[in-house]
């Protein structure tokens, strides 16, 4: 029998970020558009995220706005958005 080579391949911002907003969505009972849509105003933007194609820093700020203000009973603290990077925007100079 011939070995099996397991390759780990860590996840991207781009999995994480996408891997949160879904598990968001289901929680809320949307489909990808209508989510994307309430979410950012873009009916696209979780296909467009998934597809690998730019999304914009406002619209995963809009998202993030999004999750924040009903966060249908997830605990924001198990998605990327709980990181400090994310969470705390103290030296984050608004342009």
């Amino acid at each position: 029998m011939g070995k099996i080579t397991l390759l780990l391949v860590p996840m991207t911002i781009r999995h994480k970020i996408l891997r949160s907003l879904d598990a968001h969505r289901r929680a809320l009972g949307l489909d990808v558009t209508p989510y994307s849509r309430e979410a950012t105003g873009d009916p696209k933007f979780l296909a467009n995220l998934a597809r690998g194609r730019g999304v914009s820093f406002r619209s995963i700020e809009k998202a993030e706005e999004f999750m924040r203000r009903d966060p249908a009973g997830l605990d924001l603290s198990e998605t990327i958005f709980a990181d400090a990077a994310f969470a705390d925007r103290s030296g984050v100079a608004d342009v």
